[in-house]
C-alpha cells in the first residue's frame, strides 16, 4: 500500500496496489513539498532491495489541452513543413497514412519538461454529418508522448578584457586563445549537430527495414553517395555493421554461400568503420576526458569508442569463421593486433565480450587450455548450446573425452528445442 503525507507529517491519502472505481483515489495538493511511503511485500529480498529506489508515475490533468498538427508524410513532420492532413472519407478495406507532429515549446508552457509524458485518446469520426459528441463511438485509440529537454540555446561567448593590461602584447594573446576556444565549441556543437540529424537517423534505421542482404550493401553505398561528412560517414558505417550482425545473430542464413556473403559484408563495414576512426586519437581524448573536454567533446568521444569497440568486435567474430587449418600466419597475426586494441576499449573484468574474444584468440594460437577457460566464463554469463559444442570440441583437443561427452550430453537436457532427432 501507499500514504501520501505533508510537511507537517499529516496523512492526506493511502491506497493499494487494487484499483477500485468506487474509491476515489485523486487527491487536490496545495504548493509544497509531499512525501509518498510505500510499503511492499515479497518472500524474496533480493527483489525487495532493487525496489528501493523506484519511479513514481503521478498523474495530472493539464490546464488546457494540447492540439497536435497532422501531416500526411513523415519527411513533412521532420521539416516542420506547412502542408497539413486534409480531412477524407475512406472506402471499406482503404487505407490513409498520416503523422503527428509534437507540439511546440509555446503550447507545452513552462511547467512542462523532460520527466513528464503526455497521456490521451486519438478519435475518428464516421462522416461528416455526426454531431461533435457521436465521434466518441467511432474509434479510440490510446497516444503517448514523450516530452524531451528542449535544446538549449548557447549564450554567447564574451571575452573579457582586463582593465589593467600590463602590455598589448599579452592582451592580443588572450583574445587569440578566446576566439580559439570559441571556434573550437563551435566545431564540436556542429559535428554534435550533424551526429544527430534527423534524416540521418531515418537512414541509419531504414538498414533494419531491408531483409536483402545485397538490397541493403546497394542502398547503404546510395547513402554514402550524398554529400557527407565524415562523422556522418561514420555514422551511416556504424549503423550498416550493427544491421548486418543483427541479421547474423537472429536470422542466420543456411544456405553457406548467402552465409559467406553476409560474413564479407560484416567484414567490409567493419574494416570501413575502423578506418574512419583514429585509435591512437581516441585512446588519448579518453585518458583525458575528465580533464579539458567539453560536453559535446564527450560525446563525440563516446560514440567513437562505442563505433570502434563494435566493429573491432566483429571484425574479430568474423576472423574466427576462417578455418584454422587453411588459416595463415597473417590471419593470426591480425587476430592478435585486433584483440589487443580491443582489449585497450573494453573492460576486462565487466565486459563479457572480452572473455570471447580472449577464448577466440588462445583458440586460434592453439593453447586450449586457456580458450577453455574462458568458453567457461561465457557459458556462466549466457549458456547456449553453441557454447556447449565448442567446450566438448576444445575437451577433445585437450584428450579429455569425459568431459567432451559430459558437456555433449547436457545440451539435450538444457536446449530441448535444440535437440535434433534424426
Amino acid at each position: 500500500m501507499w500514504k501520501l503525507y505533508d510537511n507537517n507529517k499529516r496523512r492526506l491519502q493511502a491506497g493499494e496496489a487494487r484499483v477500485m472505481r468506487s474509491i476515489d483515489y485523486t487527491a487536490k495538493l496545495p504548493k509544497g513539498d509531499f512525501t509518498i511511503q510505500l510499503q511492499l511485500r515479497h518472500d524474496s529480498r533480493k527483489i525487495l532491495d532493487k525496489l528501493q529506489e523506484a519511479v513514481v508515475h503521478l498523474r495530472k490533468k493539464l490546464a488546457t489541452p494540447l492540439s497536435f498538427d497532422v501531416v500526411p508524410s513523415y519527411l513533412s513532420g521532420l521539416r516542420g513543413s506547412d502542408d497539413k492532413f486534409k480531412a477524407r472519407i475512406l472506402a471499406p478495406n482503404q487505407s490513409s497514412f498520416f503523422f503527428l507532429v509534437p507540439p511546440s515549446l509555446e503550447k507545452l508552457g513552462k511547467g512542462l519538461h523532460g520527466s513528464y509524458f503526455l497521456d490521451g485518446w486519438l478519435y475518428f469520426a464516421l462522416g461528416r454529418d455526426q454531431v461533435p459528441d457521436a465521434r466518441r463511438n467511432a474509434g479510440a485509440f490510446r497516444l503517448k508522448y514523450v516530452l524531451t529537454e528542449p535544446s538549449r540555446a548557447k549564450s554567447p561567448s564574451k571575452s573579457v578584457k582586463g582593465a589593467h593590461a600590463r602590455s598589448a602584447s599579452k592582451a592580443d594573446l588572450a583574445s587569440k586563445t578566446d576566439v580559439a576556444l570559441v571556434d573550437g565549441k563551435e566545431k564540436d556543437s556542429k559535428e554534435k549537430e550533424e551526429l544527430e540529424d534527423p534524416f540521418l537517423l531515418h537512414q541509419v534505421a531504414f538498414f533494419d527495414k531491408v531483409q536483402d542482404v545485397k538490397k541493403r550493401r546497394e542502398l547503404y553505398h546510395v547513402f554514402l553517395s550524398d554529400d557527407k561528412t565524415p562523422i556522418q560517414q561514420l555514422k551511416l558505417h556504424h549503423g550498416y555493421l550493427m544491421s548486418l550482425a543483427k541479421t547474423l545473430e537472429t536470422k542466420k542464413p543456411t544456405d553457406p554461400q548467402q552465409l559467406q556473403d553476409l560474413q564479407g559484408n560484416i567484414l567490409e563495414a567493419a574494416n570501413a568503420t575502423i578506418a574512419a576512426i583514429d585509435l591512437k586519437g581516441l585512446l588519448a581524448s579518453i585518458g583525458t576526458q575528465g580533464d579539458s573536454l567539453s560536453d559535446e567533446e564527450k560525446l563525440l568521444v563516446e560514440f567513437n569508442r562505442s563505433a570502434m569497440t563494435d566493429a573491432l568486435y566483429q571484425k574479430c567474430l568474423q576472423l574466427k569463421s576462417v578455418p584454422s587449418d587453411s588459416a595463415s600466419s597473417a590471419t593470426t597475426d591480425l587476430l592478435d593486433t585486433v584483440s589487443q586494441d580491443l582489449r585497450k576499449l573494453l573492460d576486462v573484468k565487466g565486459d563479457i565480450r572480452s572473455a570471447e574474444i580472449a577464448a577466440i584468440r588462445w583458440a586460434r594460437n592453439k593453447q586450449y587450455g586457456r580458450a577453455f577457460k574462458y568458453t567457461l566464463q561465457l557459458i556462466e554469463e549466457k549458456a547456449s548450446a553453441e557454447k556447449y559444442r565448442e567446450l566438448a570440441d576444445l575437451a577433445r583437443k585437450l584428450d579429455w573425452p569425459h568431459v567432451a561427452d559430459h558437456f555433449v550430453e547436457k545440451i539435450p537436457i538444457l536446449f530441448p528445442g535444440k535437440f535434433e532427432l534424426f
